[in-house]
């Protein structure tokens, strides 16, 4: 089987489809493209029949939202609060976007926003409120931090900017770091705001490029945001075989800090079998994603590899027992994508083992990471160019006797088995993984 269930297929955009964004607050999935324009749709679930029923929603086309950019989309994120929608084109300047009824009328949107979680929501106007310009070439990517309190960008130009968010849709810039030598492709925040760096609090941000390694910055109050620490994927050669069969007893890679092992499998269908590339060489990195917990940092490259990074003490100071929602060695759940056109769920978890490298303080846990979803040929013939979990807040502000906390939650549960993958076809896929 293959562990995965397709759920809705949404096309509209005439051109590559480069980014997906699952809106944190409200029932809405944005994508954005070469052609120049956003598409949102919003999801409903529908009665089940039953209470063991497995609940599947249904999407529909909300809105195009056309922009003023004059090249392609290359990323889209929405702030914390969900009110909020910024765009990073190859025109170099990056978006931000409102709707109009929201800022007109004053709607505040925690409780509010959840009560319209089983019907459409998004359907007012969106204007942009802010233009960011400062890049001197394409900007590849745009997120905020955890808080909403800091944008982020980075560009061909080899420069990673942090915004500052400011009332009334202002923003400043606070930063711009040049510590890359080639062009940043991705950025991530850490998902956790109490990390100390300096002895004070700072968020993380964490940057990857062509010069094939990741940086991970962070403000010193005394001077400046700068890179604290340099990472440089580079694995040893190796040649695995991994049965697409998805036994997650039998096939598994064990990965940890810099080395990754195979584990064998017996499969007597060669026929059924891929290749992992061998790990040898540093390679551009394409993509990164912090775990929920915010100990592993997770990087894809243009070799088709998948490194995990595990975080040292000397990162944090603690780790706080609410950081995992299920048992203390089930990291979560990690998706891949890329041009081979296939789809890969892990199951990423600790073991009991520890590796102890020569940079850091401590030992780290050693990981091993299990296929438990694939996907062959996810958009037919077409490289998918993202991949995006669900992952549906709750505010912290809302009562948790509320029926508002009730209704958040409930969201939240049933939508972590969904993720969306956009495509070279111009099309937006979504998936439950189960």
């Amino acid at each position: 089987m293959s562990g995965m269930e397709l759920v809705a297929e949404l096309k509209g955009h005439t051109e590559p489809a480069w980014c997906v964004a699952w809106n944190p607050t409200r029932p809405l999935l944005a994508s954005c493209s070469t052609d120049k324009s956003v598409r949102l749709y919003t999801y409903r679930f529908p009665p089940s029949s039953s209470s063991t029923d497995v609940a599947v929603p249904i999407f529909t086309f909300l809105t195009e939202i056309p922009t003023a950019h004059k090249r392609t989309i290359r990323s889209i994120a929405w702030s914390p609060s969900g009110r909020t929608l910024v765009t990073g084109s190859f025109d170099s300047t990056v978006g931000v976007w409102e709707q109009l009824d929201e800022r007109d009328e004053g709607i505040e949107r925690s409780g509010a926003m959840q009560a319209n979680d089983e019907g459409e929501d998004g359907t007012g106007e969106w204007e942009c409120v802010t233009t960011l310009e400062g890049h001197e070439s394409e900007c590849k990517s745009v997120g905020y931090s955890s808080d909403g309190a800091l944008l982020a960008s980075c560009s061909r130009d080899k420069s990673v900017w942090v915004w500052e968010v400011q009332p009334d849709s202002d923003f400043e810039c606070i930063s711009v770091m040049m510590e890359h030598t080639q062009d940043v492709k991705t950025l991530a925040w850490h998902p956790k705001e109490e990390v100390r760096y300096f002895d004070l609090p700072s968020p993380i941000l964490a940057s990857a490029s062509y010069d094939a390694s990741i940086l991970l910055f962070a403000d010193d109050p005394d001077a400046d945001w700068g890179p604290f620490q340099k990472l440089q994927p580079s694995l040893p050669a190796v040649d695995p075989t991994m049965a697409s069969g998805l036994n997650s007893q039998d096939e598994q890679m064990s990965l940890a800090g810099d080395e990754a092992k195979p584990s064998s499998a017996d499969n007597d269908d060669k026929n059924d079998e891929f290749t992992v590339p061998a790990l040898k060489d540093p390679e551009t990195i394409w993509s990164l994603a912090f775990s929920p917990c915010g100990m592993f940092l997770a990087s894809g490259g243009d070799n088709g590899g998948i490194r995990i990074w595990a975080r040292g003490l000397s990162w944090t100071d603690s780790q706080s027992s609410s950081e995992l929602d299920r048992d203390e060695d089930d990291l979560g759940r990690l998706a891949s994508t890329g041009g081979d056109g296939r789809i890969l769920i892990w199951q990423v978890r600790k073991t009991s083992e520890t590796i102890l490298s020569s940079h850091l303080s401590s030992p780290v846990p050693k990981i091993i990471a299990t296929i438990v979803g694939l996907q062959e040929r996810a958009h037919e013939i077409h490289d998918i160019n993202s991949v995006a979990w669900c992952r549906r807040s709750v505010p912290e502000e809302e009562d948790a006797s509320s029926p508002g906390h009730a209704r958040a939650v409930k969201m939240q549960q049933r939508t972590r088995q969904l993720l969306a993958t956009a495509a070279d076809d111009g099309s937006v896929k979504v998936w439950r993984a189960t």
